[in-house]
């Protein structure tokens, strides 16, 4: 989605504390990257300012007035695939993480993240990836490999089989990708083109019959494939 300068990257804050919201305010301000371009207090004006305005990233709280953060996420990813969604909160239950995952959204967030996190959080997801808060990423694996997706080590025939599909350098990418890795970080680590890791993690989802990086990245944990 265009921004009003190429490297301009539209953001709207959504929660229902206004301190919190001049917190993020301010440290975006900080960084001429960013673009502040609406506020919400609560779910339903989430859902409307992002319609109206079409930013690059909402950063959302999950406990709103009128609709949940999860439920609003909801909405505007089945309007606006495109559009960047960050869920940040306080919250460490590994029950929200998984259903903001589950929502499509692409960061989660706890409140309390430096400045410089969160506009690395945010760059990261606008080159494709999904940011995780590190204190919340390992529970969600553990949560999604072990209770929340039980059925996903059943969609893929054997690990030996599926290793032995994917190439050498795309077991490469997979392993970055359950480090977390941006597609730029594992170009940048790899030698590689950010189209050829996009390349490759397309051929790496298909062989895995996985929807996106995400469930990827489990299917690989669950199958011993990394």
């Amino acid at each position: 989605m265009a921004s009003l300068k190429a490297d301009t990257i539209r953001v709207i804050i959504v929660d229902d504390h206004p301190v919190t919201r001049a917190g993020i305010r301010l440290a975006l301000q900080k960084n001429d990257r960013f673009e502040l371009v609406g506020e919400a207090a609560d779910g339903e004006l989430a859902i409307k300012l992002t319609l109206e305005l079409v930013p690059d990233v909402v950063l959302m709280d999950v406990n709103l007035p009128t609709i949940s953060g999860i439920e609003a996420a909801k909405v505007i990813k089945e309007r606006l695939p495109g559009c960047r969604i960050i869920i940040f909160t306080s919250d460490e239950l590994e029950e929200v993480a998984i259903a903001a995952v589950e929502a499509k959204c692409d960061g989660y967030c706890l409140k309390g993240i430096d400045v410089l996190q969160l506009c690395t959080a945010i760059l990261a997801v606008m080159d494709g990836g999904m940011w995780l808060d590190p204190s919340i990423a390992r529970k969600l694996i553990d949560a999604y490999v072990g209770q929340a997706l039980p059925t996903l080590k059943a969609s893929v025939p054997s690990s030996n089989v599926v290793r032995d599909s994917l190439s050498e350098r795309e077991l490469e990418v997979l392993n970055c990708v359950v480090d977390g890795l941006s597609n730029n970080e594992i170009a940048a680590k790899l030698f590689l083109s950010p189209q050829t890791v996009k390349t490759h993690l397309s051929h790496i989802m298909e062989k895995l019959s996985a929807s996106d990086r995400t469930q990827a990245a489990v299917k690989a944990l669950r199958g011993g494939l990394i």
